[in-house]
């Protein structure tokens, strides 16, 4: 699954779901990072946040947030009421590594993305068997 910015070459994916884990990867022509996320049965409630998304595409109040449960990987959604919709999206990688790696990265999608967005995000999240 992946969801490309309407305004740069920036995309995030997601790939490789294996049990309860699947990768998150960042990329763009200026950096890019994937994280492998433990999502135990929490998953599901991904794919929820983009649901959501959808179903208020005209806006939402308070920021919509996703962490998995160790926190490798954060997503935060805010609306601007014009149709824009900017993805905050933090993955890192410090557990007991002697290198430890922190990507923070933000990419904006259109009101008009979402819905396809949620249909993949489901798809994705549900069917692909990441959780019991």
């Amino acid at each position: 699954m992946e969801i490309k910015s309407a305004h740069s070459a920036t995309c995030l994916r997601f790939s490789d779901i294996q049990g309860e884990y699947f990768y998150a990867s960042l990329v763009s022509p200026e950096f890019s990072g994937s994280v492998r996320v433990w999502a135990y049965t929490d998953s599901q409630w991904l794919a929820a946040l983009f649901t959501e998304m959808a179903e208020n595409w005209q806006g939402w109040k308070e920021e919509l947030k996703w962490s998995s449960i160790e926190e490798e990987f954060t997503i935060t959604c805010t609306h601007d009421k014009l149709g824009h919709i900017t993805l905050y999206v933090e993955m890192h990688h410090d557990f007991g590594s002697l290198e430890p790696w922190r990507l923070k990265a933000s990419l904006v999608v259109d009101a008009g993305q979402l819905e396809t967005i949620s249909k993949d995000a489901k798809k994705f999240f549900t069917t692909e068997g990441s959780n019991p």
